[in-house]
Order: structure tokens, then sequence, then C-alpha cells
């Protein structure tokens, strides 16, 4: 009986060990679920507020001063990004664009990736660099076109 109580306090231990190494959680997580939180977000605010202004002004803001020209049409006030990341704004050819951007690529493009699966196919672009053509490698800058010219 003895022996029999020994071996399953063996197997309880040696369970105990198993599991407690597989449970352990991916750090790396947080950022992505912030990160994708925070540019789906700031992507709407900064698309709305773009939206109001056109309609207020019949013009697009200046890529200069777009964060001024655009924070009457933003009574939250304009979205912040996370430790290293960045908004942009400009427009070109294809329309106007607001991108959130990174220096560094590794791990972001997945949670790039997850934002702009809320939104329309074709809206938000991932790449390298901000308003890069569709079929640009993947890296850290999610470029939105919330209006298509």
């Amino acid at each position: 009986m003895r022996d029999l109580v020994i071996a399953i306090m063996a197997l309880a231990l040696a369970a105990v060990v198993a599991v407690g190494g597989i449970g352990y959680v991916n750090i790396g997580i947080a950022s992505r679920v912030e990160t994708s939180a925070a540019a789906a977000a700031g992507f709407r605010i900064y698309g709305g507020a773009l939206t109001a202004y056109r309609l207020s002004n019949r013009s697009l803001p200046d890529a200069n001063s777009w964060r001024d020209e655009l924070a009457p049409y933003m009574p939250g006030g304009a979205p912040r990004a996370p430790i290293g990341w960045a908004w942009s704004y400009g427009h070109d050819a294809a329309g106007p664009w607001f991108c959130f951007s990174a220096a560094e690529a590794e791990g972001r493009p997945q949670s790039l990736r997850k934002a702009a699966d809320a939104f329309p196919p074709g809206t938000i672009t991932v790449s390298s660099e901000c308003a890069a053509p569709e079929g640009a490698p993947d890296g850290a800058a999610a470029t939105y076109r919330p209006i298509r010219s």
C-alpha cells in the first residue's frame, strides 16, 4: 500500500512538472493586441475626421498641418500611438491616406494585418513603407485609404 501511495505521488509530481512547462504566456501577445487595437481605432477616428473635414471644407487637409486641421473634427482628441509607433498623413494620385508605422518590423505585420481585417478588403495595405503600392513586401507600415480617387 505504501508503494502505491509513493507511485501516485510520483506520477502527480511528474504531471505538475510537465504541465508547468507548457503553460507559459507569450509576452509579445499583449503588445500585438495593443497595436492592432490602436491601429483599427485610429483609422476609424482619422477616417471619420477626414470625411467631416472634406464635407465642411470641400478640400483635403495639408500634409504639413493635417493634425491641426483635423483636430476640430475629433471631439475625443487624436488617437495616440503606442510607444515606437507613429501616425502620418499624405495624399497622392490614389487619394488621401493615413499611415500607422514603426521603425522595426519584427513581429509587427501580424498585428497590422489583424487590424486590416476589420476593414473592407483593399482599404488597408500592410507593407514596408507608407503609401506603398499593393503587393509590396510586408513590413511595419499600414496605409489606410478611406477615400479612393
